[in-house]
């Protein structure tokens, strides 16, 4: 897989946050970042559609 060009954010989690991530990803088959991204996607969704309601 050629390497990405798609920027790159570190966060700082604790390590129950981090625990919760990893079994809900193995859950659903995903990796943490995959999983981490999706649920921003959600959230950037969630985001548009209320700032849309707005105007």
């Amino acid at each position: 897989m050629p390497p990405t060009k798609k920027p790159k954010i570190s966060i700082c989690i604790t390590q129950e946050q981090k625990k919760i991530l990893e079994e809900w990803a193995e859950s659903e088959t995903r990796s943490i970042s995959n999983l981490v991204n999706h649920l921003i996607e959600q959230g950037i969704q969630k985001y548009i559609q209320k700032k849309a309601n707005k105007q």
